[in-house]
């Protein structure tokens, strides 16, 4: 047997006396247990040039049953775990040495190693394990003998303190064996292959006149970087910082590096330039590459307002119209709007001040009111706004949008009277002018209301159709009393339909001119007309008697 040293011995009689003294027979026996180690390979099989393999160590403990007898602990001691290598693979780690490995222990170990150059495949690493287990036998002796120690090493004086402590007499018996154990692992080897890094954009949409944070994938699609610097730089890019360091980059390993960037204007080629390590086989040495990245700005104040492509109305209305605004910066913000119109519609709320946190989002009702002498046009209501961003760099922008209202054309009337009447006369013709200046109507049916001293023969008249711009005489009966010469004001109450069949109404004032006596020719306008149809009479009799 072997001699494993005097603190191991000293080791055992201390376990010993803490078997004893929970002892209550005269013969001494334990559950049989003895130490196993197992290992198993973890992370990943594959090397490539100098690369690390790693393992982790269990002590299982395992039960052999009643035919030993022991103290009941499972532990390894002495323990030396290496790697052997082969021909294609060295191993650059020495052995491992461990004092002692308690039961159900687990713990993990690597090795540094190396694969040689321009060799691939699969190669077979095998791990050694040494280690030694403690053995008790047992002993039915009484306490009362002498305490005497049969082991093959010798140690009367840690007895004698055994003895002491006791004060009791034990014949007992202990050996240590040694446990050889081999694990074979497969591995694959890939060829070195110098680094291949990639750099990708994920966020595409960068804004401009604030800090944006720019993230940068770097993939690494060869072999093995290490102390990779990455350093960012355009001519017309603010960049913070401007370099960062990644300590390691694996094979297919994907790493993220973050820089801050800020632009007023436009978009931006930035240069990417790599700098790493590489072992080529026999040595590290340093490589370099550059990449170009374009970067897209977008101003970020095309979004804070949202308004209707355009707002329809009527004459007369009073209403609101909802804003949407929205705060897309990083950073709080505060905004003033300011809304000019220069005729047809009034918003009684002509300029707002608002504050919104990143990404506030308000609804912004603004009432307006429009005359009733609006045009049927289409009107522009500029709105100008103003914002600062209050972000580590303070900075105004100004914007400014359309907001397009439209006056709903509907039919609108002119009345107007085409001839004068005259005071003092019976059964008159009014000649009345109807003009739609306005949206089409139909099924029109106007109602004449008489003024004082005017009393009407025939009260209405029916007009099938009037368009946009058309203009139509219809006339009217009169009687007039004897009224002073001048203007006298008459009634129109006009029933229609516009062209989505809505049933409108409309009053409308115009005026009549009344003048002294009869006319100019001493003829009233009735015995004009009977006049003038006989007189065509006489000239078609006196045409058909020549023939």
């Amino acid at each position: 047997m072997k001699h494993v040293g005097r603190p191991l011995v000293t080791a055992v009689f201390l376990i010993l006396i803490l078997i004893l003294i929970t002892s209550s027979a005269s013969a001494y026996s334990e559950e049989p247990m003895e130490p196993n180690l197992v290992a198993e390979v973890i992370g990943s099989r594959s090397i490539s040039g100098m690369d690390t393999v790693q393992f982790v160590i269990s002590n299982l403990g395992l039960d052999l049953g009643a035919e030993r007898h022991h103290c009941g602990y499972a532990d390894a001691y002495n323990v030396t775990i290496w790697l052997e290598g082969n021909k294609s693979i060295k191993v650059i780690t020495n052995k491992t040495f461990f004092e002692r490995i308690p039961q159900s222990s687990v713990f993990e170990i690597s090795f540094l190693v190396l694969a040689k150059p321009n060799v691939s495949g699969r190669e077979n690493l095998i791990l050694h394990m040494e280690y030694y287990k403690l053995n008790f036998l047992n002993s039915n002796q009484n306490l009362g003998q002498n305490l005497t120690q049969n082991s093959t090493h010798s140690n009367q004086s840690l007895a004698q303190n055994l003895n002491q402590t006791l004060n009791q007499n034990l014949t007992f018996n202990f050996t240590f064996e040694k446990v050889e154990k081999q694990a074979s692992f497969m591995f694959k080897i890939v060829p070195l292959s110098s680094p291949k890094i990639k750099a990708i954009i994920k966020k595409e949409r960068f804004y401009a006149s604030e800090i944006n944070n720019l993230r940068i994938y770097l993939t690494n699609e060869g072999g093995l970087a290490r102390n990779v610097t990455a350093k960012l730089a355009s001519q017309n890019l603010s960049v913070f910082p401007d370099f960062a360091i990644i300590s390691a980059l694996p094979s297919a390993a994907t790493v993220p590096v973050t820089f801050q960037i800020k632009k007023e204007t436009g978009n931006a080629v930035v240069s990417l330039n790599l700098s790493y390590e590489y072992f080529n086989g026999t040595e590290w040495i340093v490589g370099k590459e550059q990449q170009n990245l374009l970067l897209k700005f977008e101003n970020r104040k095309d979004e804070i307002l949202s308004i209707p492509d355009k707002l329809e109305v009527e004459r007369g209305e009073k209403g609101d119209v909802s804003f949407y605004v929205f705060n897309p910066y990083e950073y709080p913000i505060t905004l003033s709007l300011e809304l000019k119109s220069d005729s047809g519609i009034t918003f009684k709320q002509k300029r707002v001040f608002l504050r919104l946190i990143p990404g506030e989002t308000k609804l912004l009702p603004l009432d307006f009111e429009v005359d009733d002498k609006a045009k049927f046009e289409r009107i522009g209501v500029k709105i100008d706004g103003s914002i600062t961003i209050l972000s580590p760099y303070p900075k105004d922008e100004r914007f400014s949008r359309i907001l397009w209202v439209e006056i709903k054309p509907e039919p609108e009337f002119e009345v107007r009277a085409v001839n004068p009447i005259f005071s003092g006369k019976e059964n008159q013709i009014l000649e009345i002018s109807i003009k739609n200046t306005g949206e089409t109507a139909e099924n029109i049916r106007i109602i004449l209301k008489p003024a004082i001293g005017i009393p009407l023969k025939l009260h209405d008249t029916f007009i099938e159709k009037l368009g946009r711009g058309e203009e139509k005489i219809v006339k009217f009966r009169v009687d007039v009393g004897d009224l002073p010469p001048q203007n006298y004001a008459m009634e129109a109450l006009m029933f229609y339909k516009d062209l989505q069949g809505e049933e409108l109404k409309k009053d409308i004032v115009f005026s009549v001119n009344v003048l002294a006596g009869s006319s100019e020719f001493g003829i009233e306008n009735e015995h004009a007309e009977i006049l003038g149809i006989l007189v065509v009479i006489l000239i078609l009799a006196f045409v058909a008697r020549r023939k």
